[in-house]
């Protein structure tokens, strides 16, 4: 089932119940797949859930998530397997759902090892949605207090969300209009115009309250450039692999003083290839396909 259905489909469970599947893999946490997927399974019919958990950022969505996981935990007998993004996933859910139906398999990542990286600008560059959860408010003062210490320094936002205009009035109010640019989202088909962002900036910062994974973290690794990322969720993880660096989402001035000390030695601070090679939570399509048949076959026998 596709990630991140949003709407109640009687046509999709009626449609499952008619399938001869023998595995219903569903995906995405506080979405509707799970549960359609739930209540369209037949008895003989296993069904893995792929968590891909995140907060939500509206009060409605908060009390629905409430409510979602009181309705998942009731139907719990009825999956087979869950599938974590990460060590941190898994140690979440674990509290709730048994352990021993519990894998970690984070979203594949393609990537071109050694890439050569450009020469970099006094820039900042931070990619997500717009909305509160992500933390770009405290992206946008912890920039402030970087033009402090070097007032030549840019910020690069790419993205877009319901929170977007809160973020601009935001810049407005620390007089940094002139410093920051907003690029809204840049389609797939130009997603190389978000790696060379990327690729010529100082530091990625990406301060996000929670990420099950964090793959914008992982594009930011691949292209060389030094990120930082918030501590307590599972992009802390890239941090303790020797691939970021981890602050809490307030500590802006150590966060500032962090970008000026990476700017003056990047070779110094840029991710090493054998420390990316090494991490769990940066895996090829190949390497997610097998550890997924593995499950499968685990299943059906």
């Amino acid at each position: 089932m596709p990630f991140g259905v949003k709407y109640y489909s009687n046509e999709l469970i009626k449609a499952l119940k008619k399938s001869d599947a023998k595995i219903i893999h569903a995906a995405g946490y506080n979405t509707m797949s799970p549960l359609m997927a739930l209540f369209g399974k037949k008895k003989n019919q296993k069904v893995i859930i792929t968590l891909g958990s995140s907060k939500s950022s509206s009060i409605l969505r908060k009390y629905f998530e409430k409510i979602y996981f009181l309705m998942l935990k009731t139907m719990q007998h009825k999956i087979s397997y869950f599938v974590a993004l990460s060590k941190f996933e898994k140690k979440e859910f674990s509290k709730s759902f048994p352990k021993n139906k519990f894998a970690i398999i984070p979203i594949a990542h393609e990537y071109k090892k050694n890439q050569k990286t450009i020469k970099r600008k006094k820039q900042v560059v931070s990619v997500g949605r717009l909305v509160k959860n992500k933390g770009f408010t405290h992206t946008i003062n912890a920039f402030f207090e970087l033009t402090k210490l070097d007032p030549e320094f840019k910020l690069i936002i790419i993205g877009e969300g319901d929170n977007r205009s809160d973020f601009e009035e935001q810049v407005k109010t620390l007089n940094l209009t002139n410093k920051v640019t907003f690029t809204g989202n840049i389609p797939y088909k130009k997603h190389y115009k978000l790696i060379n962002y990327l690729k010529e900036s100082a530091a990625f910062v990406f301060l996000s309250s929670y990420e099950s994974q964090g793959v914008v973290v992982e594009e930011a690794i691949c292209a060389g450039t030094p990120a930082i990322v918030t501590k307590g969720n599972a992009i802390e993880e890239f941090a303790k692999a020797n691939l970021a660096y981890a602050f809490k989402q307030k500590d802006s001035k150590k966060i500032a003083e962090k970008i000026i000390e990476i700017s003056k030695n990047p070779t110094t601070f840029t991710p090493k290839q054998k420390d990316i090679d090494n991490c769990y939570l940066i895996k090829n399509w190949k390497e997610v396909t097998v550890a997924t048949e593995l499950i499968y076959n685990k299943l059906l026998k």
